[in-house]
């Protein structure tokens, strides 16, 4: 239960990085 919730939290971290990346292009 525990690395399953690493793994998700790992997930939207890099989702999160996306994000801020497409915007830094964008501006």
């Amino acid at each position: 239960m525990r690395k399953k919730h690493g793994v998700k939290a790992v997930n939207n971290w890099k989702d999160y990085i996306f994000v801020i990346y497409i915007n830094k292009l964008c501006n």
